[in-house]
């Protein structure tokens, strides 16, 4: 579903994904894609390869009657004016699939109010005075009416969808060791972090595959501890990850030799958000800024020698049932 979104936000910048659901505004893409039908033909296939099974779909200007109309196991066009009628028809319990400013157990309160008042339907519901119910419900009664008339009382808002960025280097003689390797990593590092600089934003997880002359490829992942674009912390991580994939696959130490390419890969780019320091530097014992020291602790003696104390049950008298030790960086022995 996360492949799903990010391929969608290519085509429009209003995304909302929620569990198994995923809303886009249409709005203006009809001039690039046609009518209401080739939006819908375009978003199916730009979600295609990264679904098991073909996704139920539906276009309205309302998002509820959208989301109702997609639990029909068919691709669904409801025309303006077309929404109140058809919601008119649908139980009152169609009102979970709203996208409400409010917590899902003010929303059910509202539902059963509505069951015991002898509203079953989004019709009878729509007939209903916003005083009439306000009396019973309280505020809330002011936006399900408006949602059971076809009405959309939250528009969706844009999201900014992780990006994915791509470097590939190829090599004209095959390289025969890690710091052979350095340089280009560090090219091709340069080249996307200015183009994520350039956007304002920062890197949150960077994948290295190296294609090989004998054996099988290898592949690094560097989860980092806070989105960054500092060139050296991410190398670090990365090398720290590839020199574990390698002794994990033949249990020596690190030992690369003909390397063909390298396919250098961003996930996860997302606005900045904070600053990082140096990596083993000293530290404010702010989480955020003490995550770095610890990462690189992890990555360099070992993520189990990293810990910290989860609170289970502050009262029991026995000290190990007290508390629950656990990685504090468990993505570093991924």
């Amino acid at each position: 579903m996360r492949s799903a979104q990010h391929a969608l936000g290519r085509i429009s910048p209003l995304v909302y994904g929620s569990g198994t659901r995923i809303e886009i505004g249409i709005d203006g893409l009809q001039a690039r894609n046609g009518d209401e039908r080739g939006v819908l033909a375009a978003a199916l296939r730009s979600v295609r390869t990264h679904l098991r099974s073909a996704p139920f779909c539906a276009i309205a200007s309302s998002r509820l009657a959208a989301a109702a109309a997609a639990q029909e196991h068919e691709c669904r066009l409801l025309l303006p004016g077309e929404e109140r009628e058809y919601l008119a028809e649908q139980p009152i319990e169609t009102l979970f699939l709203a996208v409400l400013p409010r917590s899902v157990e003010e929303l059910e309160a509202a539902v059963e109010h509505c069951r015991t008042l002898g509203v079953r339907t989004l019709g009878g519901l729509a007939r209903l005075r916003s005083g009439e119910l306000g009396a019973r419900l309280g505020p809330i009664a002011g936006l399900l009416i408006p949602l059971a008339r076809g009405e959309d009382v939250q528009p969706i808002l844009p999201v900014p969808l992780p990006r994915r960025l791509v470097a590939r280097e190829p090599f004209d003689q095959p390289l025969a060791s890690v710091e052979e390797l350095r340089f280009p990593l560090r090219r091709a590092l340069d080249d996307l972090l200015a183009r994520v600089r350039r956007d304002g934003a920062a890197v949150g997880l960077v994948r290295l595959h190296l294609a090989r002359e004998r054996g099988r490829p290898l592949r690094a992942v560097a989860r980092l501890p806070l989105p960054t674009t500092d060139r050296t912390q991410i190398e670090r991580l990365l090398l720290a990850a590839l020199e574990r994939t390698v002794a994990a696959a033949r249990g020596e130490p690190l030992d690369l030799d003909g390397i063909l390419s390298a396919h250098l890969q961003f996930d996860g780019v997302l606005p900045a958000s904070g600053d990082q320091l140096t990596l083993l530097g000293a530290r404010s014992p702010r989480v955020d800024r003490l995550a770095w020291s610890t990462a690189a602790i992890a990555i360099r003696y070992g993520a189990d020698r990293v810990l910290y104390a989860e609170v289970v049950d502050p009262d029991d008298a026995r000290v190990e049932r007290r508390t629950r030790m656990r990685r504090a960086h468990p993505e570093v022995a991924e």
